[in-house]
């Protein structure tokens, strides 16, 4: 499903009967295919050809290093925090949480979830692109990138080196991996419990996923929303439970969802 340099599209939807449809075909066809476990995760983006899956760090135009953002954040972020981290995974994935650019790339296990991500939109613009989500099996993209045979969790020593080095507790300098790893998410918070949260981790090949593809990583695709079929999708996530503090957890979601379905209509 995927070609050297790109993520090809499955399916182009337009229910979420023919979502739920593209989803069950896709499972059977990759576990058939599989000679040993498999899994699908789900990453929503709001712009469809826009995005591509490079993570926040790789996009982020610096003149520093990733370790000189670590530094600053551990130093001036203690006075804000109720409990300090346990683990350099979970400080990673915290100041992923609050927007640092890491090289930490956020995907579900909820096909749900990433079709409510991929279909939010802050301006009328963004409503009148093309949404995607794009699915990986994590099991396939660890095995071509590490041998792995599943998914990691961030207590495997073999994921040690993929952290900045401010962040280790062991992997001295071993140098970051160049293609990307699969691995369990801390559950460090409400929001990545409730968003059935998982990470992919980039090494130093800004196109990681992509290099996966071109060693023959096939179990990779994407489904597209057409813009306007993105209204109605909504409406319907809506319909069934998915609301913005369900998916957030916080009280400015609730807010904000509180005044989407009191405010008055537009005349």
């Amino acid at each position: 499903m995927g070609t050297a340099g790109d993520i090809n599209d499955i399916a182009t939807i337009a229910s979420i009967g023919d979502y739920t449809e593209v989803l069950r075909s896709v499972r059977l066809s990759w576990k058939k295919e599989s000679t040993n476990n498999f899994d699908v995760w789900h990453r929503g983006v709001r712009n469809a050809d826009g995005h591509r899956l490079h993570t926040s760090f790789h996009r982020f135009a610096n003149d520093h290093g990733e370790d000189s953002l670590c530094r600053e954040f551990l130093v001036h972020s203690p006075p804000f925090l109720a409990e300090r981290p346990s683990s350099g995974w979970e400080e990673y994935a915290m100041m992923q949480h609050y927007g640092l650019p890491t090289r930490l790339l956020d995907w579900t296990r909820s096909p749900l979830i990433a079709l409510f991500f991929a279909l939010e939109a802050d301006t009328p613009a963004e409503d009148a692109i093309d949404a995607r989500v794009f699915l990986l099996d994590p099991v396939e993209l660890n095995r071509i990138t590490s041998g792995h045979r599943g998914i990691l969790t961030w207590l495997h020593p073999e994921v040690g080196p993929y952290l900045p080095e401010g962040l280790r507790r062991a992997a001295g300098k071993a140098l970051i991996p160049e293609l990307p790893a699969a691995i369990e998410a801390p559950l460090s918070n409400r929001r990545i419990l409730a968003q059935r949260g998982c990470f992919t981790v980039s090494g130093k090949n800004v196109d990681g996923i992509y290099a996966a593809v071109e060693r023959g990583l096939q179990h990779v695709g994407a489904v597209r929303v057409p813009a306007a079929r993105r209204a109605s999708l909504r409406e319907d996530l809506w319909g069934l439970g998915l609301a913005d503090e369900v998916v957030y957890q916080d009280l400015p979601s609730l807010a904000r969802r509180i005044k989407r379905e009191y405010a008055r209509p537009p005349s």
